[in-house]
């Protein structure tokens, strides 16, 4: 017992996988739930290290009970998004649709897989659900511009880019491109 709460303790703390590899030494005779959640934590270790392939290694095998469980779809849905198979992504996360409908991570994964399958008035649709629910989150503001701009929508999307830029915390990059924009679609819109 002092071992499995030691082993607990540790994962709380550093999340990773050396802690989670010790948990699993300790849960040995332990449920086969435990042992699942384990291997989801392993595996959202694995992908956010960027180790896509170790992830899906720590996913297969889970029982087959387990199979359908909402957190193993979407992280088999976001790693199929950073392997540019957004398809894959959108059809591992319309099986969890209604356990997540709410959830703003969930909706603007999905509203990504959407705009990255070039599906724009379903990635609108989302990405305008997530700027109601979250006014100033940059995020949902900048997706929001981009699957605007991708239709065609200049007028909104200039809009939309100018709404991102004033909520700010912008990385360097996403600051860059969204200011190079503002500009363009400002000098189409004047011409």
């Amino acid at each position: 017992m002092l071992k499995q709460a030691i082993a607990i303790v540790t994962l709380s703390i550093v999340s990773s996988i050396a802690a989670a590899d010790n948990f699993h030494k300790t849960l040995v005779p332990y449920s086969l739930a435990e042992k699942q959640e384990l291997a989801l934590i392993k595996a959202s270790q694995s992908m956010q290290d960027n180790k896509l392939q170790a992830a899906i290694r720590q996913l297969e095998p889970l029982a087959p009970r387990y199979y359908n469980h909402p957190k193993r779809l979407q992280l088999l849905a976001t790693i199929s998004l950073k392997q540019d198979k957004p398809q894959v992504a959108i059809d591992y996360l319309l099986k969890i649709s209604k356990q997540y409908q709410g959830n703003s991570i969930f909706v603007g994964t999905l509203a990504m897989a959407y705009y990255n399958a070039g599906l724009y008035d379903l990635a609108l649709q989302n990405y305008n659900i997530l700027t109601m629910q979250e006014a100033n989150n940059h995020k949902w503001w900048l997706g929001l511009a981009t699957s605007l701009d991708a239709k065609g929508a200049i007028q909104h999307a200039l809009e939309a880019y100018i709404k991102t830029k004033s909520i700010g915390n912008l990385n360097v990059i996403a600051a860059q491109y969204v200011n190079k924009r503002i500009a363009e679609l400002t000098k189409v819109l004047n011409s």
